[in-house]
């Protein structure tokens, strides 16, 4: 969150190109970092500059899509975009297996190292846009208060039920001898897979039948695949389940166009970072207060159980995000 609003504010005072710039190099030196650090604490270090520099990252490449993209493209655009992060996922999860295992964990990083390569990229290819206003304190004042407060509970509520879902489920479906631990790594890669396929998928089709429409379609999706998983329990259909569940994330494409779209082209960057990553941070907390096990102690059932309280979440998040 802190590294999104830097970035942001960065992006909107001296260009979005230059910001992204900046950004990539940031993220390169953590990585060598973090291949070079001698005990924990420089380990910390350098994964804390890694997150600001990956909090940075989404807000000011959702900006430029959103300067360069036509509405009528703006969805399939967001969907490639956001369907990097399951990509990420998957690639990082080869990246500790080939890797890792094989060179030692400092290894695993290495390859955070082509961030300067993309850095040269932008460099040379992305035409900058300039900023028109060098007064955020101008431009704070144009920020519509009622559609930023509903874009940070839409940012909120649905991190929060994706989560729940994700730091709960897995284990619990392994605790509770439904799947067997191999199968759920293997489910890690077919993850990617799925997960990317709905971030794109959702992009295609908001173009054509609007953004609201498919949002509630995938919320739909989301809360019928985890139904099925906490209360049938049936091995092959859980399997299954998983793949829809993780397609049915696809919704995060739906965020940084409705999110974009909201500010004036002076805070763009910083809003729609704010937003976002304040987002992540909110829901993030909320995951660490234990509210699955206080939950499971109080109404006495399992954890499993609990994370059905993704699913009101979800029901809520596709009502806001309906008034966006």
């Amino acid at each position: 969150a802190i590294g999104g609003v830097f970035f942001g504010l960065l992006a909107d005072k001296i260009g979005k190109r230059n910001a992204l710039i900046i950004d990539f190099v940031v993220y390169a030196c953590a990585a060598t970092l973090m291949f070079l650090s001698n005990n924990w604490m420089h380990l910390l270090f350098a994964r804390f500059v890694a997150g600001l520099a990956i909090g940075g990252e989404w807000g000011i490449s959702s900006a430029l899509l959103n300067d360069v993209l036509g509405y009528e493209k703006r969805g399939i655009g967001f969907g490639i975009l956001q369907a990097g992060w399951s990509i990420g996922v998957g690639t990082a999860a080869l990246s500790a297996i080939f890797i890792g295992e094989r060179f030692g964990w400092r290894y695993a990083f290495l390859p955070g190292l082509l961030a300067i390569i993309l850095a040269i990229y932008v460099y040379f290819n992305v035409p900058e846009i300039k900023p028109k206003m060098h007064r955020i304190r101008d431009a704070l004042k144009t920020v519509p208060v009622k559609a930023t407060s509903i874009a940070l509970l839409v940012a909120i509520l649905g991190m929060y039920a994706f989560y729940i879902v994700w730091t709960w489920l897995p284990r619990e479906l392994v605790n509770t001898g439904i799947l067997a631990p191999d199968e759920l790594f293997k489910f890690i890669g077919l993850s990617a897979i799925a997960g990317g396929s709905g971030h794109i998928l959702f992009g295609y089709m908001s173009d054509r039948h609007g953004r609201t429409r498919i949002f509630t379609l995938y919320a739909a999706i989301f809360i019928a695949s985890l139904m099925l998983i906490i209360f049938v329990r049936e091995h092959t259909l859980v399997l299954f389940s998983l793949l829809t569940l993780q397609f049915a994330c696809g919704f995060f494409a739906g965020y940084g166009p409705a999110f974009t779209e909201i500010f004036s082209d002076e805070i763009r960057t910083t809003g729609t970072a704010f937003v976002y990553n304040t987002g992540r941070g909110v829901s993030g907390l909320l995951i660490t207060s234990n509210i699955m096990g206080i939950m499971s102690t109080v109404l006495n059932v399992d954890i499993l159980t609990t994370t059905a309280l993704a699913i009101p979440v979800m029901v809520l998040t596709a009502v806001l995000y309906a008034y966006l």
